[in-house]
């Protein structure tokens, strides 16, 4: 869907796939976990210079 709205969307469904295939997905009483993907969130906010408001936790 998203490559008709705009060519480079090929190249974000790629990255998206590969970013799906590291997870580490595991369930811990009935809650998913996905560690990966937070780690890979905090780290791209901290490369981009990103301030999270107050409210946000990311730890």
């Amino acid at each position: 869907m998203i490559s008709k709205i705009h060519p480079l969307g090929n190249f974000l469904n790629l990255v998206l796939a590969g970013l799906r295939l590291g997870l580490k997905n595991y369930q811990v009483e009935g809650k998913w976990i996905l560690d990966d993907y937070s780690y890979f969130i905090q780290k791209s906010l901290n490369y981009i210079n990103f301030t999270p408001p107050e409210w946000a936790n990311f730890a």
